[in-house]
């Protein structure tokens, strides 16, 4: 391998693909369409699905398309991934709503966390 093999990579660059904040952080990823992704960490939410679902605002303003979703649910030291274990979760251009199917695991209580990636419409 010669010189001219080697990559050098800024570290910003690779810092903010890494990045897990509550802000909006741009990551260096490229959806399809050439749009920037972002994500956003939606966390510590109480898990309240008393009537079968639970809506929580994600506050993400021009939201366009949701191109990754990570979900999970901790009580203790256990843990569950939401889609995994029973449930759906919807989003639209302003809201995450979960749903209780019928044989889901009952969460009540547990904490939230919700990894969102997303492209924005004024990209």
């Amino acid at each position: 391998m010669t010189s001219s093999d080697n990559k050098v990579y800024n570290c910003n660059y690779i810092n903010n693909d890494i990045i897990y904040s509550t802000n909006e952080t741009k990551t260096n990823k490229l959806w399809i369409d050439n749009k920037p992704i972002y994500r956003k960490v939606i966390d510590n939410f109480t898990v309240n699905l008393s009537d079968g679902q639970q809506t929580i605002n994600h506050n993400i303003s021009n939201f366009k398309n949701l191109t990754d979703l990570k979900t999970y649910v901790k009580y203790g030291n256990v843990a569950f991934d939401l889609l995994s274990s029973g449930y759906i979760v919807r989003v639209s251009n302003s809201q995450i709503q979960i749903n209780l199917m019928s044989q889901g695991i009952g969460l009540n209580g547990y904490t939230g966390y919700i990894i969102m990636e997303y492209t924005k419409t004024t990209d």
